[in-house]
């Protein structure tokens, strides 16, 4: 198991000066807690603090600009949920997923998160992005999709599951991977970086990943990605019915970043929540 991050107090103090807002936390912690506190939810100190670890480090780490959008839908209130901690932009809930203490859940239906914006609006590339969730239980069934966009193997990038639950995939413009019964659950993410498909998954036990250096041979639909669900063209399809705690869309990460990120946005959704990722 990777050691966890520095605790607060030790915690990279000089990026803090720089970039520290008045209040003392970093000016991205302040303006996300602000808008997350408008919708009328409370943050607690320990939930401030560990946001406020989270987007220093990763600030510190030279990944926060790459970062396009980080949600943490953990807070019992669509509003909140649909908040971007990079951004403070909102995507928009459909059919009412249900809200639940450090998670939202579809309903493996009808309803979704559309997060609103597309590869392209976000200077994305087949060649060059990241996706991934957080799932605090697997997909309820096959071919169920927890963040995506696109029709085929070919013209789509998303994470989820093929033919069992326990099969997790990532679709990747030609270029996807399915790995072997390790599970949904956990942190999942894909990532296309210098050349190479990443797929890693996350969980109690540590972090094991997959690659396909394979050319990439589609272009991606461009229309809304979605969260719990996969975006077609002139549909959804694959509604998942995972616990998801948080989602992510960022530029592409080798397999050294995802394994640093993905520690520092467990440590994050951990601390947050008071829950821990499965096994």
């Amino acid at each position: 198991m990777l050691a966890r991050p520095l605790a607060r107090s030790l915690a990279n103090p000089l990026a803090r000066q720089l970039v520290a807002a008045p209040s003392g936390l970093d000016t991205s912690t302040h303006d996300y807690i602000a808008q997350i506190r408008a919708t009328g939810v409370t943050v607690t100190s320990t939930q401030q603090n560990a946001i406020d670890d989270f987007i220093v480090a990763e600030k510190a780490a030279s990944r926060w600009d790459g970062h396009k959008r980080i949600y943490l839908p953990i807070w019992l209130n669509a509003a909140a949920n649909a908040i971007c901690m990079k951004t403070c932009t909102s995507g928009t809930f459909v059919n009412s997923p249900t809200h639940g203490a450090g998670f939202v859940q579809g309903n493996g239906s009808t309803s979704y998160f559309d997060t609103g914006v597309n590869w392209k609006s976000l200077g994305l590339s087949e060649a060059d992005a990241t996706i991934g969730t957080i799932n605090y239980t697997r997909n309820g069934s096959a071919n169920q999709t927890s963040i995506g966009v696109g029709d085929t193997g070919a013209t789509a990038i998303r994470v989820g599951s093929q033919n069992s639950a326990i099969l997790p995939l990532c679709a990747w413009a030609g270029t996807g991977i399915v790995r072997g019964a390790i599970g949904t659950s956990g942190i999942q993410m894909a990532s296309r970086k210098s050349g190479t498909t990443t797929m890693i998954r996350r969980a109690a036990g540590g972090i094991t990943s997959d690659t396909n250096a394979g050319a990439v041979t589609g272009t991606v639909i461009n229309r809304s990605i979605l969260v719990m669900a996969n975006g077609v063209a002139g549909s959804v399809t694959q509604p998942s019915t995972a616990q998801i705690g948080g989602a992510y869309i960022g530029a592409g990460m080798d397999l050294a970043a995802l394994t640093a990120f993905s520690l520092n946005w467990e440590t994050l959704w951990e601390a947050c929540t008071g829950l821990t990722l499965p096994a």
